[in-house]
């Protein structure tokens, strides 16, 4: 699986003028993308985050399909793999000025926001300003499949890169911008919009997730900014943005390990001034990105390189296969790794992450974060490339059988499994660890067997099978086991008619919620059934609970409050859960 290299550019101000500056920076820009990615260093896509025209006419988008479609030469970019959004200047302010003023001296709140755009001429009266823009995009890419969010703001595109599953999500931060200074902290995106537009792109279970916005968080209301910011970095592997003209780099540490936010410089403000574009480059096996700036310089009419950055990134998106599943693949891929096949699966699948290491003339055995303090060159490179290997099957299994992902991307595998072995002959410590990982996942290994099953009859709708197994094997099962089958018998009996059933699945789901391994949706769920059943106190009083106990999920929460709030038409629940947000945000 090879590198994925995108282009970020953003802030071109093209305008109908003559202006021979811009000509020719634009052009040097072109020039220099042409001569450095080449086919065999291709670009495969390219995001534009807004102000492609200076005043938002329609003359002036005759010139950014003109650029675009010269960039698309240049790189080899089919056109259908640029992704815009609009900015300021994509604005016609001339247009519908009741209707912006209006919206922005009434918008104080998301309620506010859902209220506006729930009602489409108020819609439409405000976007009627993007009219040039909207034209233009549905004319260049009229071949571009996109998915709109029902607001019409926000879209969703995925293409595929090297069986990389890649969405893009475009936001509409400028619906409420007239440009200039009095944009400054009164813009707003929409929590609606973000979570429209996220709740498509999580649908395609995509393996990278890159949201595009023109505005920085620092622009918006401070209503919409800590639920716009906090959606999009929990959500999104990066976050591309301009308008700064000035380009800027800030990885922020969430839920998925990091979120890489790109701010663009512009590609042009005029001749004398920085103009630059950014180039990213993600390595999914190694989970490394690296991004370049290239900025023009004026003396010399071309563009250099300015800054590289190599950030770590979190692992590619992808799910887990089964430990035995994957355990019988290696066995048959490698007979070297047969006996060490079920402790190789766990590694890969992230269930377990100590391991035997060579330490001075011993053993000690300890996690991957150790690897690196390893003398043994070589056994530091092939874990290395071990880890490599469990991205790709991470990656690829859902796309191909385990056989042939092990036949391109196992070599690693059989490798460390011969270093294994080796160390296990020479040194007893690491032949009595390894010995007794494998007891241990043989006493395990039946309940495992009933948990995958479990989890097929579930899937496959078989519910009375899947109830009499989940009954079978509830007390047999200890610890996070139980937990696990706990869920999944709730799970069953929620969607059962009978009343009893109802309540038995709501006391299912406090057990999870009350255990050590808890989860925030152990008590969305106890907050659902006591919705269905219309019992509104114990709903919100689940609400309440879950909040307190996992406040760094506060969104589901708020979401599934406020569907009680509606349902049992309690105006304060939802202004208290409002509030709450607000103040786990400031």
């Amino acid at each position: 699986m090879r590198k994925v290299r995108w282009l970020h550019i953003s802030d071109l101000h093209l305008r109908t003028t003559e202006n021979g500056p811009q000509r020719a920076v634009l052009s040097a820009m072109l020039e220099s993308l042409g001569n450095r990615y080449t086919q065999s260093d291709a670009i495969d896509f390219i995001v534009v985050t807004g102000d492609l025209a200076f005043s938002g006419a329609a003359a002036e988008y005759r010139l950014v399909e003109d650029f675009l479609g010269r960039m698309a030469t240049s790189t080899c970019v089919d056109p259908n793999r640029m992704f815009c959004v609009p900015g300021n200047h994509d604005v016609q302010r001339k247009l519908s000025k009741l209707a912006f003023r209006g919206a922005r001296e009434s918008l104080h709140n998301q309620a506010a926001v859902y209220e506006l755009f729930a009602d489409e001429d108020e819609r439409e009266a405000l976007l009627r300003r993007h009219s040039g823009y909207r034209d233009f995009q549905s004319r260049f890419w009229r071949g571009q499949e996109r998915e709109y969010t029902p607001d019409g703001l926000a879209y969703v595109s995925m293409i595929n890169v090297d069986d990389l599953d890649v969405a893009i999500v475009g936001l509409n931060s400028s619906w409420l911008a007239q440009g200039g200074p009095s944009d400054e902290g009164m813009l707003v995106v929409g929590e609606g919009q973000v979570r429209a537009a996220l709740e498509m792109a999580e649908g395609h279970q995509p393996h990278i997730l890159l949201a595009l916005q023109h505005h920085p968080f620092e622009s918006l209301r401070g209503f919409d900014e800590p639920s716009v910011r906090r959606r999009l970095e929990d959500a999104c592997d990066f976050v591309h943005l301009g308008h700064l003209h000035n380009p800027r780099l800030t990885g922020v540490l969430t839920d998925r390990e990091v979120c890489i936010h790109i701010t663009a410089g512009a590609a042009f403000q005029d001749r004398g001034a920085s103009s630059s574009f950014t180039v990213v480059e993600l390595d999914p096996l190694a989970g490394t990105t690296e991004i370049s700036i290239e900025a023009y310089n004026p003396e010399t009419g071309m563009y250099e390189y300015e800054q590289r950055k190599g950030l770590d990134h979190p692992r590619v998106g992808g799910a887990n296969c089964g430990v035995d599943d994957l355990a019988g693949a290696i066995a048959s891929f490698c007979s070297e790794a047969r006996t060490l096949s079920g402790f190789l699966a766990e590694l890969l699948t992230g269930n377990s992450s100590d391991i035997p290491m060579p330490s001075g003339a011993g053993v000690r055995v300890g996690n991957w974060d150790l690897v690196e303090s390893v003398a043994d060159d070589g056994f530091r490179r092939a874990a290395t490339d071990f880890r490599r290997a469990a991205s790709a099957i991470r990656i690829l299994h859902t796309k191909r059988p385990l056989s042939a992902v092990l036949d391109a991307h196992g070599a690693p595998i059989a490798s460390f499994a011969r270093i294994l072995n080796d160390l296990s002959a020479s040194q007893p410590r690491a032949k009595e660890y390894l010995a007794m990982r494998k007891r241990q996942r043989d006493q395990v290994q039946p309940l495992r067997h009933s948990e995958a099953l479990l989890t097929d009859l579930i899937n496959a709708d078989r519910l009375d099978e899947a109830r009499a197994l989940a009954e079978r094997i509830l007390d047999v099962s200890e610890g996070g086991a139980r937990t696990r089958v706990v869920r999944n018998l709730a799970t069953i009996l929620s969607r059962s008619t009978d009343r009893d059933d109802i309540l038995r699945a709501c006391t299912l789901w406090r057990e999870a919620a009350a255990s050590d391994r808890a989860e925030p949706v152990d008590w969305a769920a106890v907050a659902m059934i006591h919705l269905d059943l219309e019992q509104y106190d114990e709903a919100k009083d689940a609400i309440r609970t879950g909040i307190a106990r996992f406040p760094d999920h506060i969104d589901a929460f708020v979401d599934v409050g406020m569907k009680v709030a509606l349902q049992s038409d309690d105006p304060g629940f939802s202004a208290w859960l409002l509030r709450v947000r607000n103040d786990k945000n400031e």
